[in-house]
């Protein structure tokens, strides 16, 4: 009765460490130095895991100070296993800078180590699921079309008028969502 008792106390526990779904996904964290007076960099990355348990993806980040752009991308490639994550992430503006990062995964959220190999430089890294996101708005529909094509309106329409039926001034259609 004693181990039936500490194994429902434990049950709590297991439940909340089972991951809620798959890791595919999109993923929004921060990776920080190990060394004190370095920056924060918040991050994303999309993952892909096959059945078979390989590790694709691409990953965005602000800039920190390297790097001959404001945005930093990069390719991810590595394993998933058990809940356990190792992956080389590889910049895109330079295949010779990569790291190396190891984490583990809890429910949604994800946090390991990373290091640069070949250098002292190495840190701590977290990442939680992104928000499902939304779709986007439906277009509006078209105007009804004559047997000759679109209708044209006449030029004394107003351009309030003209906007809410995507109808350019020159008479034409807009044939995307937004009128530009």
């Amino acid at each position: 009765m004693k181990s039936l008792a500490v194994a429902l106390c434990a049950l709590p526990v297991l439940l909340a460490a089972a991951p809620s779904s798959s890791p595919n996904g999109r993923w929004w964290g921060r990776y920080e130095y190990q060394e004190a007076g370095r920056p924060v960099v918040t991050f994303r990355i999309d993952v892909t895991i096959s059945e078979s348990g390989v590790l694709t993806g691409t990953s965005e980040e602000e800039a920190s100070d390297f790097g001959p752009t404001t945005r930093h991308t990069a390719k991810l490639s590595g394993t998933y296993l058990d809940g356990e994550l190792k992956f080389l992430k590889v910049y895109d503006f330079d295949p010779t800078k990569m790291v190396e990062y190891r984490g583990v995964r809890v429910g949604d959220e994800i946090s390991g180590t990373w290091t640069v190999p070949g250098t002292t430089f190495s840190g701590r890294w977290f990442v939680r699921r992104a928000p499902k996101e939304k779709a986007p708005p439906k277009p509006p529909k078209a105007p009804p079309a004559s047997s000759s094509g679109w209708k044209r309106s006449p030029s004394s329409r107003s351009a309030s008028t003209i906007a809410s039926t995507n109808q350019r001034p020159d008479g034409t259609f807009c044939s995307s969502y937004r009128c530009g």
